[in-house]
């Protein structure tokens, strides 16, 4: 691209991008921007699955290990629940899907099975707060009594 339209383009897309958050009523825009911008969709609800407390429901628990050489291996036990990578996008089947990983409350990405590699060159030291919350092949929420399937912890970056 010739440098004379560099600037012109730059703030054309920053342009687009503030007018829809701003046509779409975003309470986060901070968080609306990143998930723009990393293409996390269309920022459109996703359906949700509902559960009852009382059907053995999904669950999820996280564990969080120093990695020995550098970063952060984290573990994502689910009961109830099954990955299903290949099916990601595609029609819900209760019971299997995907994970949503955020990083103080900004989603980072998807887990598609028990574990994941998390590189602390991208954390700033100090606290974080990871999450994964479980998703349905659809990408919908998959809740129990009104609230998602997810499970938090923190870790401290030295």
């Amino acid at each position: 691209m010739d440098n004379k339209y560099t600037l012109p383009v730059i703030i054309g897309v920053v342009g687009i991008v503030l007018g829809y958050m701003v046509a779409t009523k975003t309470n986060n825009p901070t968080e609306d921007f990143h998930k723009y911008m990393m293409g996390d969709g269309s920022m459109d609800q996703h359906a949700e699955h509902m559960f009852s407390p009382d059907t053995n429901p999904p669950r999820v628990t996280l564990s969080v290990t120093e990695d020995p050489k550098s970063g952060w291996n984290i573990n994502v036990r689910t009961e109830n629940f099954k990955f299903a990578p290949d099916k990601a996008g595609q029609t819900h089947i209760a019971g299997e899907g995907h994970g949503h990983v955020f990083l103080d409350d900004i989603k980072i990405g998807r887990v598609y099975g028990e574990w994941f590699y998390l590189d602390s060159e991208y954390l700033s030291k100090g606290a974080h707060k990871l999450k994964v919350v479980l998703n349905g092949n659809d990408h919908g929420d998959i809740m129990v009594n009104g609230q998602n399937v997810q499970s938090e912890t923190m870790l401290m970056v030295k």
